[in-house]
């Protein structure tokens, strides 16, 4: 059996969920408390997407579409990253397919020269038949989910670099996704949010894990303080 048929499909939900719910939350706490200049942030992207999901009203979709949903063109703000930048999010599922159909597609905005700059990059799981039939990531200019076009210059290829990601299913590429974004350390951080037990499991997968947490001698460290696999004896 593959490690997708070892998943049962309501944790790789609820895993999508309770995250995607938890950053949101952390982002309406962020709004209350924001100073002056990252208000101003936040306003310009309403003024150029007005219709975000709060928090109560996303938990309510999500109960109600555990098994088929999409964001639509509306999106969800995610928790802020560093350097004054405010990611949004726009995702589809479908868990009623063989290999569940998920993407993801992240909006990274900045001020400058006070006005809203972005960055774009969609997660998505294996396309089936073709060249990106794997996990993977791209530039978008465009969160495509909600056919919202981003302040950002043209891309060169919207097809070209995608990279691989070590995924193996949709609970590993949403970490794969939320460590690009915030470093590994949020990890930890979800772990400590509660969520630890229904992280186990993907966490073991991640062969850029700490590797204190892994059993034996998979992973060592150099001189540096760099990692590296440990060859099998």
């Amino acid at each position: 059996m593959t490690a997708l048929a070892l998943i049962p499909m309501n944790e790789e939900q609820n895993l999508f969920g309770q995250i995607v719910l938890l950053m949101l939350k952390r982002q309406e706490q962020w709004v209350r408390g924001a100073t002056e200049r990252e208000l101003k942030l936040y306003s310009a992207i309403l003024n150029l997407f007005p219709d975000p999901y709060t928090s109560d009203e996303l938990d309510e979709l999500l109960k109600t579409n555990r098994d088929q949903f999409s964001t639509g063109r509306r999106f969800v703000f995610l928790e802020p990253m560093k350097d004054g930048i405010l990611p949004m999010l726009t995702f589809r599922y479908d868990f009623t397919a063989d290999v569940p159909i998920v993407s993801l597609q992240i909006g990274m905005f900045k001020l400058n020269a006070n006005k809203p700059v972005a960055l774009g990059f969609r997660f998505e799981v294996p396309e089936g038949e073709g060249n990106h039939n794997y996990y993977h990531a791209q530039a978008i200019d465009t969160l495509r989910n909600g056919g919202l076009r981003l302040p950002c210059r043209p891309l060169v290829s919207a097809t070209w670099p995608t990279f691989t990601l070590n995924a193996l299913n949709v609970g590993t590429l949403l970490l794969c996704a939320i460590v690009s974004l915030y470093g590994r350390d949020k990890l930890a951080d979800f772990q400590s949010a509660g969520l630890g037990s229904l992280l186990v499991r993907y966490m073991r997968d991640l062969h850029w894990n700490d590797p204190n947490n892994k059993k034996g001698n998979r992973f060592k460290y150099d001189a540096c303080g760099r990692w590296w696999q440990a060859p099998k004896v």
